[in-house]
């Protein structure tokens, strides 16, 4: 649920300078930022803080790319 709050919460502020400039150039590039960002956040929050598995870090570069 951390990661649905910090998502709605990113793009919200993304998109409000983007409104008002009335240009996508900005909220296309802060959101793909923002979705390496959340990507690995999710991924360091499903490692309980312990080190990275092998599996855990080829899953996320899989999602990014």
């Amino acid at each position: 649920m951390l990661i649905v709050g910090a998502v709605f919460l990113l793009h919200w502020i993304i998109f409000l300078p983007s409104f008002l400039a009335k240009t996508e150039k900005f909220y296309d590039i802060t959101v793909t930022v923002a979705y390496f960002v959340i990507t690995g956040l999710a991924v360091y929050i499903a490692s309980d803080g312990s080190s990275l598995s092998l599996r855990s870090i080829i899953v996320a570069a899989m999602v990014l790319v």
